[in-house]
């Protein structure tokens, strides 16, 4: 899958009672952008990413259209919402595996990356201990 085509279905969260269930390329840079805007305090709280996400996102629309606050955001809980998620993908035939937030290559990148500082800082502290008069 290239990376153009890679978005994920997201939830934010309020503490007034509604969520927001949409898509995007980057769910951490889509809070920041909606937090900008509102006076209330966000939270992203599910997000996974799948090769049907438009199609997620409009079925889920769908399912809970009763319960539109405004826009693409419902007063229904987060679970509702990460459930209706769940029901779409499955409807779609593609079901989400995991818990939609962490994913395995997520994990393994993070893992990655740590190891990788904790190298260089190991190497930058020596050259420069080694530098030290004794």
């Amino acid at each position: 899958m290239s990376k153009r085509l890679r978005q994920a279905v997201y939830i934010i969260t309020t503490d007034r009672g509604v969520v927001k269930v949409g898509i995007s390329h980057n769910p951490i840079e889509r809070l920041a952008q909606l937090q900008t805007g509102s006076p209330y305090h966000l939270r992203l709280v599910y997000a996974a990413v799948h090769s049907d996400a438009p199609r997620i996102e409009a079925i889920v629309h769908h399912m809970l259209r009763d319960k539109l606050a405004y826009g693409e955001w419902f007063c229904v809980t987060e679970a509702v919402a990460r459930n209706a998620i769940m029901r779409a993908a499955a409807q779609i035939g593609k079901p989400i595996s995991g818990s939609g937030f962490v994913t395995p290559r997520a994990t393994r990148l993070f893992w990655f990356r740590l190891g990788l500082a904790v190298i260089v800082m190991w190497m930058v502290f020596s050259f420069l201990f080694s530098l030290a008069p004794h």
